[in-house]
């Protein structure tokens, strides 16, 4: 470490402010935080880190132009092996402000060399996603008694063929026997929100509307086969 003194009067010396010296500054890119950097401060210039600038994200042509240019005018140094560049040479696009007494270092950037932000306002669909259609039978069943002269059943029993369903149910009781549920082939056509149903099928009206049971072909809407279709606004922000 070299100390340069400069002597006043008789007898006495000061220390003389060191033309460059290195330090570990926080730094703030545009009013945000980017964590603690290595830099060098030279008279009234600062280097600092490119990767720090980069925290700050900025990106495009503009900039590997502007680094380019850095690199032909050796404005580029280097800290600790890391790349740094001068702020005063990146003006107009940078400014900076070095505040002595708190010890931090303020960075401005242009906003045309950051990047640009995309906010999502819906869920985004999972890529490569799979809608299985694979052949499959499952059955259900439920039974309960209170005697052997109170006995009562229930079951249900599907196909999957090729992605559609041929379902039907049945159930029994002490005073009615043996009874059919509902039987039917439903085709989803996911892509168009549709499901057609051929057999029994279950209807419902509007808001003062009831429901029914009718049997043949009924074509409905139903949004519920994509599961990332949004039908109402959903987003919301929060803060404070």
């Amino acid at each position: 470490m070299i100390t340069l003194v400069m002597t006043m009067g008789a007898g006495r010396s000061f220390p003389a402010t060191p033309p460059e010296s290195e330090i570990v500054l926080p730094v703030t890119i545009n009013e945000v935080p980017a964590g603690e950097a290595s830099v060098i401060i030279s008279g009234d210039d600062v280097y600092v880190p490119i990767a720090t600038l980069e925290l700050g994200r900025v990106t495009g042509l503009s900039w590997e132009r502007i680094l380019m240019v850095a690199r032909l005018r050796n404005v580029e140094r280097s800290i600790d092996g890391t790349p740094a560049l001068s702020l005063r040479s990146l003006a107009p696009w940078t400014t900076f402000r070095l505040d002595e007494e708190t010890l931090t270092l303020a960075i401005t950037i242009d906003p045309a060399l950051i990047a640009g932000s995309a906010i999502a306002i819906r869920d985004p669909r999972p890529p490569d996603i799979v809608y299985s259609h694979d052949t499959s039978t499952f059955l259900n069943y439920a039974v309960s008694s209170q005697g052997l002269s109170d006995l009562s059943a229930f079951a249900e029993i599907g196909s999957s063929i090729r992605g559609n369903l041929l379902y039907t149910a049945l159930s029994s009781s002490p005073g009615r026997g043996l009874t059919r549920g509902l039987t039917h082939y439903t085709i989803d056509q996911r892509q168009h929100l549709r499901r057609l149903v051929f057999g029994d099928a279950t209807v419902f009206g509007d808001e003062l509307g009831g429901s029914g049971i009718i049997g043949g072909a009924t074509v409905a809407r139903n949004f519920d086969l994509d599961p990332y279709f949004i039908r109402f606004p959903s987003m919301s922000l929060r803060g404070m």
